[in-house]
């Protein structure tokens, strides 16, 4: 989620540290061209003999590796073989990823969990996730040595979005999560594991707020201020609460590669869940539907109707008004949470960094409030 890189378990994939790199506006950073960001970061390049030998260990490629994209998840990197080394614009041909098991403490079950994802999307949606490459010895991922997983994708052409949404972009984005929620739904065999238990579950994440005022209370002004925004929004954890099916989990627009407008494939699977189907587009509205750093009514809108068409789940008004907002009141708790046990889980570059982040959220939770009665609208006409 914007603004939280997690240092322990957790799907938060969007935000950086002060100290990383600031990316050019309207550069692409992965995807498209230019592809590679050259050391994002230290870790990334210190990883990168290890990197060559899964890869040749793996699935016996030798090529030239660089570091892909920004994310603080996984070690990412683009892999050029054969003609794809020549030259700078050439896009890579696999996207070799090390699963960062401080946040994935299992990765051979998350990698279950994505392996059937994938082989029933190939089957059900075509194209609508990458390709996952078996390995030597017909794998889904590689285990070297130091009990690392490695796995390899096959590259996607398009754009990753980096700035604000047009409002078509916004529509096509929404369908195609719902298309993907939609093409889940008759995955068969036993239910998916749960990688991050009580993910996106506002009641788990009250009551870990409530526990931790009753050790240990604050005097800070700003979080009196945060208790008391929290405050008109707690009916919330009474909704969205029964699981409807398969969801994706991590619903961001740089989960998506675009080409011109259009939304054309879905990335980053390692949360698909089972869940409530608007938890899905409420993370999507929260993180994508702001303009000027205000919540846009019209991205909403856009939002809201390419959902609806896009889903052949019973998707209802009231949970596309109500999501949004669950989930900012959700990132809000769980950031004045951590600032509270003393920033042990989100990264921050100095202190009260979470604490403004959970403002932040809890302030547009308040604007999705004022605005309630004419996003109903939107959501009622989209539905039509």
């Amino acid at each position: 989620m914007p603004g939280c890189a997690s240092r322990r378990r957790g799907p938060c994939r969007d935000a950086r540290p002060s100290a990383a790199p600031e990316r050019a506006p309207g550069r692409v950073y992965a995807g498209a061209h230019p592809h590679v960001v050259p050391l994002v970061g230290a870790t990334r390049v210190s990883v990168l003999p290890v990197a060559h030998s899964a890869l040749s260990a793996g699935w016996s490629i030798a090529g030239r590796l660089a570091p892909l994209g920004a994310g603080l998840i996984n070690d990412t990197f683009a892999v050029y073989e054969g003609a794809d080394t020549q030259g700078p614009d050439k896009p890579p041909r696999w996207v070799l990823q090390r699963i960062n098991q401080d946040v994935f403490a299992d990765p051979v079950t998350l990698m279950d969990n994505v392996s059937r994802t994938v082989r029933h999307l190939a089957a059900r949606a075509p194209s609508l996730v990458p390709e996952l490459r078996a390995t030597r010895d017909a794998r889904d991922y590689f285990m070297d040595p130091g009990d690392s997983v490695w796995r390899l994708w096959a590259h996607v052409s398009g754009e990753i979005a980096t700035e604000a949404l047009s409002e078509a972009r916004a529509r096509s984005a929404a369908a195609i999560f719902a298309r993907f929620q939609s093409a889940m739904a008759d995955l068969p065999g036993e239910r998916l594991a749960e990688v991050i238990p009580g993910f996106m579950r506002l009641p788990d994440y009250l009551q870990a707020l409530d526990r931790l005022l009753e050790r240990a209370g604050s005097t800070e002004p700003e979080v009196s201020q945060a208790l008391q925004q929290i405050y008109p929004h707690r009916w919330l954890a009474k909704e969205l609460q029964v699981a409807t099916g398969y969801i994706h989990g991590d619903c961001k627009v740089n989960n998506l590669v675009f080409r011109g407008d259009e939304a054309c494939c879905v990335l980053d699977l390692d949360t698909v869940m089972y869940g409530h189907w608007a938890w899905d587009f409420g993370d999507l509205v929260r993180s994508g539907a702001n303009a000027r750093g205000r919540f846009s009514p019209a991205l909403f809108e856009a939002m809201a109707q390419g959902f609806a068409g896009g889903s052949s789940l019973s998707v209802d008004a009231a949970s596309l008004v109500l999501a949004p907002r669950y989930v900012a009141v959700m990132l809000g708790v769980r950031f004045l949470t951590d600032h509270l046990a003393g920033d042990v889980y989100f990264r921050v570059s100095r202190r009260g960094e979470n604490l403004q982040r959970s403002l932040e959220q809890l302030a547009l939770a308040t604007e999705m409030a004022s605005l309630e009665d004419s996003m109903g609208q939107m959501a009622d006409a989209a539905l039509r």
